[in-house]
């Protein structure tokens, strides 16, 4: 009896380092995976920004160039230089392609003919924010893309864009930017990019409010995102206690 247990815990230990093995060269296999695709990442980010940066060079700076980005991008100085105005996705997941195309393609055909001015203005901030949960419609980051198409409907705005950008990226000026392009009112455009801004940094508090919550014992279901009723009620009652 004695040696027949030895001989199935034996056994049950060579399957189990067996299974630990394959786990350890599954996790391997996809950490070397991550690090192929943040270095192609890197790679294509850097291509962008170099082709942006040649395309100025070769025509006249007062020729108008648009350039649409989806809000994960990693906006610079240089690119920011090179083009005349930016646009960023609406959504997430992206379902705006076209019409963000088209937006971008009418302020440049509207520049041409002399019917717009644009003015663009932008933000750099040093804040990221975590892969996930960036959905246009769901809290945390609904308030801000709500203000963003509540700030459009103005009609000398000409565009609001919010890019959250990559964490992955290894950047010096790595970092959540903001953007407003206006009909020739550039105190209009500095004041939305501002006020963009801001709402990129009191979203934080809502990060914190949950975060505190988890450590307390608190399911994520319905928090992050906010889809029970009771989470905003808690959030505005966890604010006007801790001030922020």
């Amino acid at each position: 009896m004695a040696k027949r247990f030895a001989f199935r815990f034996e056994t049950m230990l060579k399957i189990r380092r067996q299974r630990e093995d394959e786990h350890k060269r599954i996790v391997a296999a996809r950490l070397r995976e991550i690090a192929a695709a943040q270095e192609q990442l890197a790679v294509f980010h850097r291509q962008i920004r170099e082709e942006l940066a040649a395309i100025r060079s070769r025509v006249s700076a007062t020729v108008p160039i648009g350039v649409t980005f989806d809000l994960h991008a990693n906006l610079t100085r240089k690119r920011m230089d090179a083009a005349t105005f930016v646009i960023g996705y609406r959504t997430n997941p992206h379902r705006d392609h076209y019409d963000v195309g088209y937006s971008a393609g009418e302020i440049l055909m509207k520049t041409i003919r002399g019917e717009v001015k644009h003015v663009m203005a932008w933000r750099k901030m040093k804040l990221l924010k975590g892969g996930g949960i960036n959905g246009d419609f769901l809290s945390p980051m609904s308030p801000i893309f709500n203000a963003m198409r509540k700030m459009e409907k103005d009609p000398r705005v000409l565009s609001v864009s919010d890019f959250p950008v990559h964490i992955w990226l290894d950047y010096p000026e790595l970092g959540w930017s903001t953007v407003a392009v206006t009909d020739g009112d550039r105190t209009l455009a500095e004041k939305l990019a501002d006020e963009i801004a801001d709402e990129a940094v009191e979203m934080t508090a809502f990060e914190d409010f949950v975060t505190e919550e988890v450590r307390n014992g608190r399911s994520i279901l319905g928090l992050y995102p906010a889809t029970d009723e009771q989470t905003p009620k808690d959030f505005a009652a966890w604010r006007q206690k801790n001030g922020r």
